[in-house]
């Protein structure tokens, strides 16, 4: 019995905790980032530009001859094999 009652204080007690914690707690106010550079009145201008990727090869793809055989709308299609009749299924109760 004083097992119980002690449990029972015990997640009260962490209860009016949670309550209190989630709806009446004030935040703390986060201080503000300082800058890291200095503000300038002239405008910042990268030293050099290097081109790194070269893009030309997949704006104009060198021409390659196809692979395989060519398709001919013409020609019948290859008959499909018959569908196979499926066994009903046994009832629950079987």
């Amino acid at each position: 019995m004083r097992k119980l009652m002690a449990i029972s204080v015990a997640s009260t007690i962490l209860g009016y905790a949670a309550v209190y914690f989630a709806f009446f707690a004030e935040p703390r106010p986060h201080p503000e980032p300082k800058p890291t550079v200095a503000p300038s009145d002239q405008p910042v201008v990268l030293a050099a530009v290097v081109d790194v990727t070269d893009v030309e090869p997949l704006l104009d793809p060198k021409p390659h001859e196809p692979v395989g055989t060519p398709f001919d709308p013409t020609e019948p299609l290859e008959p499909a094999a018959p569908a196979r009749a499926v066994a009903p299924l046994p009832r629950a109760a079987d």
